[in-house]
């Protein structure tokens, strides 16, 4: 498509954009003003008919009264189509009264329901009488009615019944599309009555508002009137507006071609010798002109053309003379023929008459070759004024004075004007140096053909010198091949022995794979005997220790009796004693022993100690002293459990072997925060050779001691463990006869220093705490003693608890001296308890009663304690029961265990009262505190 042709197209669619822009302006102003009009009018309309509506209304209702009280029947009515009376015997029947053509009459008594469906479309009111009657009466819209209406009103009306067009008016016999009008109720429903709509729907343009009539039956349909008209004089106008547009587009037309004609042909003159000159130059031809006729766009635009073929054409050229400058390079690997080849290039393409490269490695400065004169006759033989610029990075140029320089080339003489020192930098590192000497000023195209090529050459000077270090390499790999060759022999011989030594380890790491398979299966079997036999143990244990309690809390036991009962106590704890060392040691051992850090105060852990230990001294009848030889009213993180078990160990040791003296604890802060503990005493003592065994496992002093002393020689063990976790170490000091020291020492983090007020406000609060649950449990033992000594001889039966709204405890276990035990413990402290022996009799219970809470054993026959738990949370109604689990199991991850499969908590077996009694406190106030909130 020719320039001329494309000025045609442009100036037609102008025209055209022109005309459109200007009709569509034109139309939309005449729309907007015939719709106002139309608005305005529609308005006038719309309330002529709210009043001719309400007018019909009010004349009804005379019409009504009239027809009802004064007994007027045979007067016409005009604006009543219907009157229904309802029967007082049947409240839905009514009886026809009066009703005109437009009603449809089947039966002289009908109900209202099957009048209204007869008879769509109506209107209706009710009137009761003076005398009491109830009267229905309306009008019906009809199409006559809606007509009649319009054509009072001046504007096309719509019944909308139950949102759709139903009835619509006939004024200017238009036939309206009626979901064209359902659509414009829709709009109109979100509006205010009265609000305006333009619709327009096919070729014609609607306004229209919505009256919604008060409508107070409530079995009458919804239904409002739709006030519309079309906006007149559109199809004139639109047909005037065509015509115009005609006209207007041939004038535009011809005037465009007039115009292109006359002012393209120059142009186009100009442009097709522009385009036959470009069509050369892409074909390589560059020295082809064009002549300049004129000053203008085109002109200028021909005279840029020129300038650009003349840098073309130099672009050119230097990209000819880059190519072979890069593929010299790629010809000439070593660094003799690189710098000949390279010298030549340069030299006959700038026209140089004398060059020179150097080569630089570590600031050294070395000549690789030059060219147009020999290095003897090179003007300056001393290089050191090259160091400047390895230094700078920088091109050097030198203005010569009149005759500085002159060189000899043979028959002539050339006097030189400027020396270009140029360096060759590759990775920011100077590797050359090119120099050259110019007879005239270097011009700005020999420079940019010198930076054209500086890289090229770096990397081509580079490789030569690359090319010549690998040359020596190679000929030193040559050499060290050699020697290689003669050290393979001695390897093959070394890894030879290497192999049968590798298949040796090989053979033995297999053995003690299986060996340490067998060690941790040992391990796995020796960890579940444990926690089996500490749940055998511990199940007897709480029968035994919790009802000789009791009985020893009964004022009218004899002494002989009570003495017995005491030895069976003793011995009992002594028992749970050794089983929770057996545990203890088997934890350490399995490396489950874990450490929980606490914040606590040390003069609380060091009170706690000596409560403990205090009952063991004066069953002795020696002296115990408690030194301090620091401030203790500090708050330290540590593991308050393990440094208290292990001093009570020391200190249960050294009171057990002194029979007179004292023994004594004690404390000092030594620097870098290591607490230190001493625990002295005067008991027989310890020799050399047995302190070198009474940290291991099952070993005491000697065999006398063992006779004399009782034991299982795992208190020291454990004691020592426990200090290595606890990143301390446990050394003793010992004489025969004169007794031991044991020094305990470890690391602690100091987190505060506490008040003395502080301390007296805290420990007062604690003493009255443990004085009232301990006066509290020994009052209700007290009170239950009696009671529990009948039960024994038989002489009475199990009693709940005195208060009926006590909370309900459900005790689930299947050793019955453990449940009976547990039962009597629960009762004591006044709570109401109903007993299962297992799993399964627990379920069954549990759909007749719901306890507050349920303490459950683990290992049951029939339905063990996690398949019931499972059971109670599944049930809807005892899901959220709480459970503690009361167990026997008392390793460390047995606990975790429990507490993961959804138990709220748990209880050691043996049950010690104290911890009982505290633990039904909390659980119990928890869920008071649930209740409440």
């Amino acid at each position: 498509m020719n320039i001329k042709t494309r000025i045609l197209i442009i100036n037609f669619v102008t025209v055209f954009v022109v005309i459109i822009g200007i009709t569509i302006a034109f139309y939309s102003i005449m729309i907007n003003t015939l719709t106002d009009n139309n608005s305005q009018r529609l308005l006038k309309n719309t309330n002529n008919f709210v009043y001719l509506y309400q007018k019909s209304l009010d004349d009804a209702e005379i019409e009504i009264n009239n027809f009802i009280e004064l007994q007027s029947k045979n007067i016409e009515l005009q604006h009543v189509d219907f009157i229904l009376k309802k029967s007082r015997g049947n409240s839905n029947l009514y009886s026809i009264e009066y009703y005109n053509d437009n009603i449809i009459q089947s039966k002289k008594k009908i109900t209202l329901d099957k009048f209204i469906f007869d008879n769509p479309f109506l209107n209706l009111k009710k009137y009761i009488s003076t005398n009491g009657n109830e009267y229905i009466y309306g009008k019906r819209f009809t199409q006559t009615y809606i007509n009649n209406m319009s054509k009072q009103t001046g504007s096309d009306i719509a019944l909308i019944w139950n949102n759709f067009p139903s009835v619509v008016s006939t004024l200017g016999n238009n036939n309206n599309d009626l979901f064209g009008l359902s659509e414009i109720s829709k709009e109109l429903e979100k509006q205010s009555n009265f609000s305006l709509l333009d619709y327009t729907m096919g070729s014609v343009k609607l306004i229209a508002t919505k009256f919604n009539p008060d409508n107070n039956f409530k079995d009458e349909a919804s239904y409002s009137f739709l006030i519309f008209s079309s906006v007149t004089g559109l199809s004139k106008l639109w047909d005037n507006l065509k015509l115009i547009i005609l006209l207007t587009s041939i004038t535009g037309v011809l005037l465009s071609i007039i115009l292109t004609l006359i002012f393209s042909n120059r142009i186009r003159r100009q442009l097709n010798t522009l385009g036959e000159v470009a069509v050369k130059t892409g074909e390589g031809q560059f020295k082809n002109k064009i002549e300049i006729n004129s000053n203008d766009e085109i002109g200028k635009l021909a005279n840029v053309f020129n300038n650009m073929l003349s840098d073309l054409e130099k672009s050119e050229r230097a990209k000819k003379e880059y190519s072979d400058f890069i593929e010299l390079v790629n010809q000439n690997p070593t660094l003799n023929e690189f710098s000949e080849a390279i010298l030549e290039k340069i030299i006959t393409t700038g026209n140089f008459p004398i060059g020179a490269l150097y080569s630089v490695t570590d600031d050294e400065i070395t000549l690789c070759g030059s060219y147009g004169v020999s290095a003897d006759e090179l003007p300056n033989k001393n290089i050191s004024y090259l160091q400047s610029v390895v230094k700078s990075k920088e091109t050097k140029e030198l203005i010569l004075k009149e005759d500085s320089l002159t060189i000899s080339l043979g028959i002539v003489s050339v006097k030189l004007k400027q020396l270009l020192i140029i360096p060759i930098v590759y990775n920011n590192v100077v590797i050359g140096i090119l120099e050259l000497g110019l007879e005239d000023l270097a011009t700005d195209e020999i420079k940019n053909y010198l930076n054209s090529i500086k890289l090229q050459l770096a990397i081509g000077l580079s490789n030569a010198k690359s090319f010549l270090q690998l040359e020596k390499m190679v000929s030193e790999l040559k050499q060290l091949n050699i020697e290689f060759q003669k050290q393979n022999v001695q390897i093959t011989g070394q890894n030879k022995s290497l192999k049968e030594l590798h298949d040796q380890l090989k053979t033995k790491a297999d053995e003690l794979e299986i060996q340490k398979a067998k060690a941790e299966e040992s391990t796995k079997l020796k960890s579940q005997f444990l926690a089996s036999m500490s749940h055998e143990l511990r199940t007897p244990m709480n029968a035994i220790l919790g009802l000789t309690e009791l009985i020893l809390e009964d004022d009218t036991l004899d002494a002989k009796d009570r003495e017995r009962l005491q030895v069976v106590l003793k011995s009992g704890k002594r028992l749970m004693m050794l089983i929770n060392d057996v545990l203890d040691l088997s934890k350490i051992e399995a490396g489950k022993m874990d450490i929980h850090l606490d914040t606590l105060i040390l003069n609380d852990l060091i009170s706690e100690v000596e409560a403990n230990v205090k009952p063991l001294v004066a069953d002795k009848n020696i002296l115990f002293k408690l030194t301090k030889k620091t401030n203790t009213n500090i708050i330290i993180r540590t593991d308050g459990y393990k440094i208290t078990q292990v001093l009570i160990n020391l200190i249960g040791n050294a009171i057990k072997f002194t029979n007179e003296g004292f023994v004594e604890l004690s404390i000092n802060l030594l620097p870098k925060d290591n607490l230190e503990f001493k625990i002295i005493d005067t008991g027989i003592g310890i020799s050399e050779e047995d302190i070198k065994i009474i940290f291991e496992e099952f070993r005491q002093a000697d065999g006398s001691t063992t006779r004399k002393h009782s034991g299982t020689g795992l208190g020291l063990s454990i004691s020592s463990k426990i200090a290595k976790l606890l990143n301390g170490e446990l050394q003793v000091f010992s004489e025969i006869e004169k007794g031991s020291t044991f020094t305990f020492t470890l690391p602690i983090e100091i987190i505060d220093v506490v008040k003395e007020e502080n301390i007296k406000k805290v420990d007062q609060e604690k003493i009255t705490n443990e004085v009232m649950v301990v006066e509290e449990i020994k009052n209700k033992k007290k009170a239950l003693i009696q009671n529990e000594i009948k039960k024994i001889k038989g002489t009475v039966k199990v009693k709940k608890a005195e208060d009926d709204n006590s909370p309900l405890i459900m005790i689930v276990d299947d050793d019955a001296d453990t449940l009976f035990t547990i039962n009597e413990l629960v009762e004591s402290l006044n709570y109401q308890t109903v007993l299962a022996k297992d799993g399964l009799e627990c379920i069954k219970k549990l759909e007749e009663i719901i306890p507050d809470l349920i303490l459950l054993d683990i290992m049951m026959p029939r339905m063990d304690g996690f398949q019931a738990l499972t059971k109670i949370r599944e049930n809807t109604k005892t899901k959220d029961i709480t459970v503690l689990a009361v167990t026997a199991r008392a390793m460390e991850e047995d606990k975790k265990i429990i507490l993961k499969h959804g138990f709220d908590g748990h209880i050691s077996k043996p049950v010690d009262p104290l911890i009982l009694t505290n633990k039904l406190k909390s659980v119990f106030n928890k869920i008071k505190q649930t209740h409440n909130a």
